[in-house]
């Protein structure tokens, strides 16, 4: 039988897998090629990214590329302006509105608590991608990121499209902690009129766990809970250490939700009870001199930088993951359970990662500090139950996320239609 063309539109690259966006798209990618022609369609701006995707087509060699490198100054437009250049589109009394919220709410864009919208799709991108679709027929168009929504009303009716909603933006938008009540409710509903447009013109939507799907009700009926696993390259813990003595928090600060949650676990939560914890904790991954400065003072706050292997960063430690917003799976929690290493996690950190209507004893959870002192306390008198977290971790990774349970789960979306 032969093989449908499937073009996967992105606006990250699956390689290096250094974060949970690469991961996720990366997981499934080599298999796909032995079901469809894969051709993978992105945007570089830097040589970095092409040695990336070397790397990449070195690692996968079946799927094919369609690059477009950009030639535009490669510094990001203030989110002012991309705000005015894109939304623009949708509704101008929608841009006459933010211009004026936004006039009162400097210090919302200054500390980056919005996203760029859209900033994936700019004029000389949409013309390439329009001529990617004239120069070879595809079967299925798979969209991943919100950022590439706005591309769906170019694709053509007669090709299936799927849309893999890494994170919904309007449920992250909505958790982030604006000042102003009203304007986080205005914030939220805005970006979720801008998924339910696009969203519905989708064939199946892809999420990562039930609460976003329950969440996305409203858009439509196409919403469809198919997860990723962990590749076995990123499997490099084979045991569970028989001691532990330090936390780890494993994220860039780049992603908002991971700024915002390590930030509360450590002046609520950490440093007020640093000689109770008395655990150093080591954070690994991409953190401004600024952030990092607010901490120097705290010995037993140790920043890593980003770690190839975290192979050493994992003996002996216990992942702390006190996300407060977003949406999706945490690939951090994910993998940590994959490496046999035991989590204490905020619950809505562990959507996707544990059953509601079952005890959920491979994980524990709080949700302020005096919780997480309590659990913690409980732990760090008997090494044997974070041995026992560990292993019950691990065994709930083996039972629900069986790469080909979950690709079969995956497959099943590209022949709804």
């Amino acid at each position: 039988m032969e093989k449908k063309n499937l073009l996967i539109v992105s606006y990250k690259i699956p390689y290096p897998l250094s974060q949970g966006g690469a991961i996720a798209q990366f997981f499934f990618l080599k298999k796909l090629t032995t079901v469809f022609n894969v051709t993978f369609c992105t945007i570089v701006s830097n040589q970095n990214q092409l040695n990336n995707l070397e790397s990449l087509k070195q690692i996968v060699p079946e799927i094919s590329l369609k690059v477009y490198q950009d030639s535009v100054n490669n510094e990001k437009e203030s989110f002012e302006k991309q705000i005015i250049k894109h939304f623009d589109k949708l509704n101008r009394r929608v841009k006459k509105k933010l211009l004026y919220l936004f006039k009162r709410n400097r210090h919302v864009l200054n500390n980056n608590r919005l996203d760029n919208s859209f900033e994936f799709v700019h004029e000389e991108f949409v013309e390439f991608f329009k001529n990617v679709l004239e120069g070879e027929k595809y079967n299925i168009i798979q969209l991943e990121f919100f950022e590439t929504l706005a591309l769906i009303p170019i694709i053509p009716k007669n090709i299936q499209k799927i849309v893999v909603h890494h994170e919904v933006r309007s449920k992250r938008n909505g958790l982030i902690n604006y000042s102003n009540t009203f304007y986080k409710h205005y914030i939220e509903k805005i970006t979720f009129n801008i998924e339910k447009t696009f969203l519905n013109m989708a064939d199946s939507v892809v999420v990562f766990n039930e609460e976003d799907k329950d969440y996305l009700q409203e858009v439509s009926s196409k919403i469809q809970v198919s997860p990723f696993g962990i590749p076995k390259k990123l499997i490099v813990k084979k045991e569970v250490s028989r001691f532990f003595n330090k936390l780890i928090f494993i994220g860039s600060e780049f992603h908002f939700p991971n700024k915002e949650g390590l930030e509360w676990f450590l002046d609520i939560i950490y440093i007020p009870n640093i000689e109770i914890i008395n655990w150093p904790l080591h954070i690994t991954g991409f953190w401004s001199e600024t952030f990092k400065k607010k901490y120097t003072i705290h010995k037993k706050v140790v920043f890593t930088g980003f770690v190839q292997n975290l192979g050493n960063i994992y003996e002996n430690a216990m992942l702390v993951a006190p996300i407060i917003s977003g949406s999706g799976v945490r690939t951090k929690i994910l993998e940590a359970f994959s490496n046999k290493i035991p989590v204490i996690s905020t619950v809505f950190a562990s959507e996707g990662l544990y059953k509601q209507e079952k005890e959920s004893n491979h994980i524990i959870h709080f949700n302020s500090s005096t919780s997480f002192i309590k659990e913690f306390e409980i732990l760090k008198q008997d090494p044997n139950l974070i041995i026992d977290l560990a292993n019950k971790g691990f065994n709930y990774f083996l039972l629900y996320f069986d790469e080909d349970l979950l690709f079969n789960k995956r497959l099943s979306i590209y022949n709804t239609k």
